[in-house]
């Protein structure tokens, strides 16, 4: 048997070095690259908490208190609502020709999402807003204004001064 010359040895003992390397090179190369990006929000969640509404309404304010879980865009999406007991108040889902609305008691159908959350709720919500402050992008629909200053800890409020009453909405969303 013919031993290989010593010249040899280093350079196979690095061709060996550089075919175990590889791998865990390419895999530590693609942590480093930074994460793709769409340049279009699809604000699909899903996002989870509590949500108050309340109306300053003559002679005494109104509110609406519920946990909810809601996943999705204004375009298509769900929303669950319940009592801070976990009683399911109301499911609802809607695509861009339907909203349904599931209780308890009865199932309802309306034409978008923002009639279902009047109904539910008994005031005209931003609907389409409501995703947007969520996704930390400060829109204003409808006299609704939100102050996303604390939406990193996990805090949202809007406020309607016009048309009135004045409405105040505070979102608290689980960490």
């Amino acid at each position: 048997m013919q031993a290989s010359p010593p010249h040899h040895a280093p350079a196979r003992r690095a061709l060996c070095l550089a075919g175990l390397c590889a791998p865990l090179l390419t895999l530590l190369a693609g942590c480093a690259q930074t994460p793709h990006r769409s340049t279009t929000a699809t604000h699909s969640g899903p996002w989870s908490g509590r949500i108050h509404l309340r109306v300053d309404d003559a002679p005494a304010p109104r509110s609406f208190t519920a946990h909810f879980e809601l996943q999705g865009s204004a375009d298509t999406g769900t929303l669950e609502l319940s009592t801070p007991l976990g009683t399911l108040l109301a499911r609802l889902q809607w695509s861009a020709d339907q909203a349904t609305m599931e209780t308890p008691q009865a199932q309802h159908h309306a034409p978008t999402l923002q009639a279902l959350l009047r109904e539910v709720t008994g005031e005209t919500l931003p609907a389409d807003a409501l995703f947007d402050w969520l996704s930390g992008v400060p829109t204003t629909s409808g006299g609704w204004q939100a102050d996303l200053q604390q939406l990193d800890e996990g805090r949202l409020s809007a406020t309607r001064t016009q048309p009135l009453p004045p409405a105040t909405l505070r979102i608290l969303l689980n960490p």
